[in-house]
């Protein structure tokens, strides 16, 4: 629904970005989509961002590490069935990376299969290696990523990034709460790009 009030408000937020974060400097070409707590919209927030992203005609990855409860192969309805999961464990030959159809420009990676070690995964050199990769191909890479107060995977995958972006919800984020996920993500090495509240 691109000529919506909401699709513009999407299109306000990747200006901000593009302002704040994504300002043609080689070392910001990946950002985490963060939130202090689960159902506050992360994954809603990352998937229309990533979609704004494209939509400049540049290259864009949104990466699904949200290794605990992934969600983006249900809302672009994908498979699941590999992922950066599987890749991160040496089980394909390249990382499992699609265009997302109907959306030039636009590619996903999604999760793949729940592992039992995903703070393992995300730590590894591979890891790292993998987003170094990424952003010699494309212009802006989103990586969607657990709730921060559930475990410490979200800080991890900022910290490789070098920033996040922080959601809340209206009417069920706490100011003090979200304020305590920016200092993690601060003491984590990763910068606080700025925060969304999500309306829906």
């Amino acid at each position: 629904q691109p000529h919506t009030a909401r699709a513009e408000r999407f299109r306000q937020l990747r200006g901000q970005l593009m302002l704040r974060w994504f300002d043609g400097d080689a070392s910001r070409r990946a950002l985490a989509i963060s939130s202090a707590a689960a159902g506050d919209g992360r994954s809603h927030v990352a998937a229309n961002l990533a979609v704004a992203l494209a939509q400049l005609g540049r290259p864009t990855l949104l990466i699904d590490a949200d290794m605990r409860q992934p969600r983006q192969h249900l809302l672009f309805d994908v498979s699941n069935d590999t992922g950066l999961s599987q890749w991160l464990n040496g089980r394909c030959e390249r990382p499992p990376i699609e265009q997302v159809a109907q959306i030039d420009k636009l590619a996903l990676l999604p999760c793949g299969p729940v592992p039992p070690n995903p703070q393992e995964l995300l730590a590894s050199p591979e890891f790292g290696a993998t987003i170094d990769g990424c952003a010699k191909v494309f212009d802006f890479i989103l990586l969607d990523t657990p709730p921060l107060n559930a475990c410490s995977d979200g800080l991890i995958v900022a910290r490789r990034c070098g920033g996040a972006l922080v959601v809340g919800r209206r009417n069920r984020s706490r100011v003090a709460d979200l304020a305590t996920a920016v200092g993690w993500l601060r003491e984590a090495g990763a910068m606080p790009v700025g925060t969304v509240l999500n309306g829906t």
